[in-house]
């Protein structure tokens, strides 16, 4: 029987390579069981020559572990760096890690369009923080115009996955009704008539981003001064039971404006 040569040198060549992959696979997984029981530096260990190899997604992870100094010093130009050859491979969370860091200048210069573009990236592809933090530049016109509806639209798709801030931000934008308030103003427009919205919306998604982790004092004011505002409605709804719609629906049967 003839052999062949090409073939069977093909044949080799791919298993090999598959060899390999499932090598490399094996390796990611073990740092992820390793991250997971909070053994960061072994993470740390098994990403490392992932990374240096060109594996994007060890790419990401070894950032994130730079970034916050867990199983390694803490370097956010290493941070950055990691992110940037992760985002070449267009994975999107790296270019929103990239663009939290250029907006806040982490680790490199700030650069205001670059960190609209690494959020623009990251919306696109459908991150629920890429759509919040894109939303936050166009609510504040922060490197693009100001956008108050599209922000408001923005909010409420990420408010939408159960991103608790966006939550927050939704019922912040329903509570003011338009959504314009200057900065130095701040939570003092909640109590004031003349900046009306609606407090039952404003209740409902503040309650939801709280039960959802966003405990900030910013978020305990917003859901009781618009659970005071809601007055003799309180009579009408139940305000638990749409609660319970929301989290039962995944955010779908959940009031809106």
């Amino acid at each position: 029987m003839k052999i062949n040569l090409r073939a069977a040198l093909l044949l080799t060549t791919l298993f090999i390579v598959n060899t390999d992959l499932m090598a490399q696979s094996s390796r990611f997984e073990a740092g992820i069981a390793a991250m997971n029981r909070g053994r960061y530096a072994v993470a740390f260990r098994s990403w490392l020559p992932l990374a240096e190899a060109g594996m994007p997604e060890a790419q990401l992870n070894l950032g994130k572990l730079y970034q916050s100094g867990q199983g390694v010093d803490l370097d956010l130009e290493k941070a950055f760096y990691w992110f940037e050859q992760a985002a070449s491979a267009d994975l999107a969370e790296a270019h929103l890690n990239m663009g939290v860091m250029y907006l806040e200048g982490l680790g490199v210069d700030t650069d205001i369009s670059a960190a609209l573009r690494g959020f623009q990236f990251a919306a696109e592809q459908d991150l629920a923080r890429g759509k919040f933090m894109l939303g936050k530049m166009m609510f504040e016109g922060l490197g693009i115009e100001q956008d108050v509806f599209e922000a408001r639209k923005l909010f409420l798709e990420a408010a939408k996955t159960g991103y608790a801030e966006a939550q927050f931000a939704y019922a912040y934008l329903a509570q003011s009704g338009a959504g314009i308030v200057a900065p130095e103003r701040r939570f003092s427009w909640l109590s004031s008539k003349e900046d009306f919205g609606d407090p039952l919306i404003a209740y409902v998604w503040s309650q939801l981003a709280y039960r959802n982790g966003f405990q900030t004092e910013d978020n305990v004011q917003l859901y009781e001064i618009a659970y005071i505002m809601i007055g003799e409605r309180r009579e009408d709804v139940d305000l638990e039971q749409i609660i319970a719609r929301c989290v039962e629906t995944q955010y779908e049967d959940c009031p809106t404006k």
